[in-house]
């Protein structure tokens, strides 16, 4: 499933990453929302059988076009796909392979490579459904067009939401958590593309809301309720924001603190999945922070969240020299 929006520039190779896939059995379905460059022309040039095409005479949005992509698809498994990404030739084969041996599980990402980064950098999210639930506290921990779902769970009537534009994504994990179980495979499968200046303006910022009203829906199942102080500090913990002082950051640790707590009473998380997903925020947010000097590496490494989550040495290093370069 390829929705396209003036995708010219990359569209071709998307495409054929996915048609010369090692799993050949399937079958393509490229929406055109409305796109206005040659995206058009580039789809119809493709000679192959297994390619479906629907078409949006207007620009209707990435959300309907997701949902026409999952009203006309009708296979055992339904995979996403973006119009500047580049699927691995055995990606399909792998996730298709993983979903047939673990029948519990109703949708499944992997991990992926950034084109054109330094070491073709790898991102990575949380393996299992227990921790992908506490990810979910924080932010989209599966990447979307690394993502395939089993069909039956797209006939019971799981569609993208209306008005989650720029948030469609991880509103749909946050729906899907309650009646699936989610997984990410640790290989990447995806070759994802990070565009020049990526999102700004108005599509940020509409991101930015719809992400936090689905951060306070998972919030409010954990049963954390906030006062605004506390709406910014959770804010600066899921998208690892420069802190600006040492205090600030006691009240972050202080914070992560209270959401363990309330687990420990609500029981809506395994304990020591709850403290990894904890230790792995709190590990991330006091590297970003390492401006404010040694302290900072004094202050992680007095915390109880060093203990469950190993970052290992380099990464711990890492921090202990930007901490140092600010002395």
């Amino acid at each position: 499933m390829l929705p396209v929006y003036n995708g010219e520039a990359y569209l071709q190779e998307a495409i054929s990453s996915v048609l010369g896939q090692s799993f050949s059995d399937l079958e393509l379905i490229i929406i055109n929302d409305g796109a206005l460059d040659r995206s058009a022309e580039i789809i119809r040039s493709i000679d192959d059988a297994r390619v479906t095409v629907i078409t949006h005479e207007k620009n209707k949005g990435l959300v309907q076009a997701l949902n026409s992509g999952l009203d006309a698809a009708c296979g055992k498994f339904i995979a996403r796909m973006d119009q500047d990404d580049v699927c691995h030739p055995r990606r399909l084969e792998k996730q298709v392979a993983f979903l047939e041996k673990r029948s519990e599980i109703g949708i499944c990402g992997t991990w992926a490579r950034v084109i054109g980064s330094p070491f073709w950098s790898r991102l990575t999210n949380p393996l299992e459904h227990e921790e992908i639930r506490a990810g979910l506290l924080f932010g989209s921990p599966l990447i979307h067009p690394s993502a395939m779902f089993r069909g039956d769970l797209i006939g019971s009537g799981m569609r993208y939401a209306d008005g989650m534009d720029y948030a469609e994504d991880y509103d749909f994990w946050s729906r899907a958590s309650g009646i699936t179980r989610l997984a990410n495979i640790p290989e990447a499968l995806l070759f994802y593309r990070k565009l020049p200046g990526g999102m700004c303006g108005h599509g940020a910022a509409i991101q930015r809301t719809k992400g936090w009203e689905v951060r306070l829906r998972e919030l409010q199942k954990l049963g954390v309720f906030m006062d605004e102080n506390e709406k910014g500090l959770h804010a600066r913990v899921s998208l690892l924001e420069k802190i600006a002082s040492l205090p600030e950051l006691g009240e972050c640790l202080a914070w992560l603190e209270k959401l363990f707590c309330v687990n420990q009473k609500t029981g809506y998380l395994d304990s020591s999945v709850m403290a990894r997903v904890l230790g792995e925020k709190w590990f991330y947010l006091c590297l970003s922070s390492a401006d404010l000097g040694p302290d900072v590496f004094r202050v992680y490494t007095k915390s109880k969240w060093g203990d469950f989550f190993d970052p290992g040495l380099l990464r711990l290093g890492k921090m202990g020299v930007k901490c140092l370069l600010k002395k």
